[in-house]
């Protein structure tokens, strides 16, 4: 396996670090992230249970970035197995193993809201129970073109975004309701 599960003393840390990128006392549709200036691009929720995404993310995350990338759940709770960092040893396993444990919330111990992030957040994902819609928030300046190629590519960018707004239907008010926010 190469999922870490985060011990208590390392996920402090690695929230304190979060920290420094999202407003913890916000939650969707709400803006969460401090920094001004990062481009956005959204998914539907639950990122964990749609594999594709999920372990292309993970595994764009490991090649791009040549680092980790952690699954947090519970937002800023420090609670056990509630924080997981992926190595790149087989990452359609992990991934798998990822999302068969939220399918019952790890046993009901972790909930929401989770994050999806690299070890330096260049890139930082939220989903909320509160929204239909995830975010995935980039430092454009900072992130590896094949990993912006990425997120064009499989996730929904602004401008479809702002299409599907216009329309009239359940996901078209959700679309409404955080472009209000992600503008």
């Amino acid at each position: 396996m190469a999922i870490i599960e985060i011990e208590s003393s390392e996920m402090s840390k690695v929230v304190d670090g979060l920290a420094k990128v999202v407003f913890f006392e916000r939650d969707l549709p709400l803006n969460v992230f401090i920094k001004e200036g990062l481009s956005f691009w959204f998914f539907e929720r639950p990122i964990v249970d749609y594999l594709f995404l999920f372990s292309g993310l993970i595994s764009i995350s490991l090649s791009a970035f040549g680092s980790s990338p952690y699954v947090k759940f519970s937002g800023r709770e420090n609670i056990a197995g509630s924080c997981v960092r992926f190595d790149g040893g087989n990452i359609e396993e992990d991934t798998d193993l990822v999302s068969r444990k939220f399918s019952n919330f790890f046993g009901g111990k972790v909930g929401y809201p989770i994050f999806l992030f690299n070890d330096m957040y260049d890139w930082v994902a939220i989903e909320s129970a509160h929204d239909e819609f995830g975010v995935i928030a980039v430092d454009s300046g900072r992130v590896p073109r094949e990993f912006i190629d990425f997120l064009e590519f499989n996730f929904i960018p602004k401008a479809e975004m702002i299409k599907l707004a216009s329309g009239t239907g359940a996901q078209s008010i959700d679309a409404k309701i955080i472009l209000k926010y992600y503008l």
